[in-house]
C-alpha cells in the first residue's frame, strides 16, 4: 500500500504507523521512498509519543485527515518532525478499522505545496484499502 501511495500521491516518502492505545504511542511499521538518514524500511524502534503530537491526537479523536506546511499555526511539533525529515509538506490519513483509528498513512513531499482536497481524498482511499486488507 505504501509503495502504491508513493506514485499516486507524488510523495517523497510514505509511512504506515500503528497507534498503540495502551502506551499512547505511534509505532512506525514501514517507511518507503526517499527516506531521511535516520529512517529505515522496517524500523523496530521508530516510535513517537502522541502526547508530543497534538495533530496526530486530533486525528485519532476526529478520524479526519490533516495537511501541513511549514509555518502553519498550532502544529509546531509536526513541523519539527517534518523539518527533521527534510521535507516541506505533509498529510496524514487515518486508517480506521472496526470504527476505531488503527493507525495512519503519513505522506510527505520535498515541495512546499499543500496536498489539495483531491489528493487528501485519494490518500484516504489508500488508507481505507489498507484497513480492508488488515480486516481480512
Amino acid at each position: 500500500m505504501a509503495l502504491g501511495a508513493l506514485d499516486l500521491l507524488g510523495a517523497a516518502p510514505v509511512s504506515v504507523s500503528r497507534f498503540e492505545g495502551e502506551s499512547g504511542d505511534v509505532h512506525v511499521l514501514v517507511n518507503v521512498g526517499d527516506l531521511a538518514p535516520h529512517e529505515r524500511l522496517r524500523p523496530d524502534d521508530e516510535t513517537y509519543s502522541m502526547r508530543q503530537r497534538p495533530t496526530v491526537r486530533g486525528m485519532l479523536l476526529s478520524q479526519r485527515p490533516w495537511t501541513l506546511l511549514p509555518g502553519d499555526a498550532g502544529a509546531e511539533e509536526e513541523q519539527d518532525i517534518l523539518a527533521g525529515l527534510g521535507k516541506q509538506s505533509a498529510m496524514a490519513c487515518p486508517v480506521v478499522l472496526d470504527e476505531r483509528v488503527w493507525g495512519e498513512l503519513y505522506v510527505s513531499r520535498h515541495e512546499r505545496t499543500r496536498f489539495d482536497a483531491d489528493e487528501v481524498a485519494l490518500g484516504c482511499v489508500v488508507a481505507d484499502v489498507l484497513a480492508l486488507a488488515l480486516a481480512r
